[in-house]
């Protein structure tokens, strides 16, 4: 990443960084709220930036990850920089790998 700042593109870097903080910050919130759950038989994480808690809320709950897929979300900013499209699919990638059950809305969704 360090490459990115030296390139002049903060701003861009700064866009995405937010975004980073935004998806821990979801997780963060529905894991400490999950103490409050009884009697869960599913978890169900809609887009990218819940299905991070949800692979914990799935381990915590020995119950099924259910992920509802609205957008594919490496492609939802046309105007984001390489690393950042690299970073979100790999994120993807490794957290739809824990999933038991999937639904998508689009076909380009599917190939994740």
């Amino acid at each position: 990443m360090r490459a990115v700042l030296d390139c002049g593109d903060s701003a861009r870097f700064n866009h995405f960084r937010w975004h980073v903080s935004y998806i821990l910050d979801v997780a963060y919130t529905l894991i400490r709220h999950a103490d409050n759950l009884v009697g869960v038989d599913a978890i169900i994480a809609t887009d990218l930036d819940t299905l991070l808690a949800g692979v914990f809320l799935k381990e915590r709950f020995k119950v099924p990850l259910i992920y509802d897929a609205h957008e594919f979300w490496p492609e939802a900013d046309v105007g984001q920089a390489g690393f950042e499209h690299d970073f979100w699919v790999s994120l993807e990638k490794r957290l739809v790998s824990q999933v038991d059950y999937a639904q998508t809305v689009t076909p380009v969704s599917q190939r994740t």
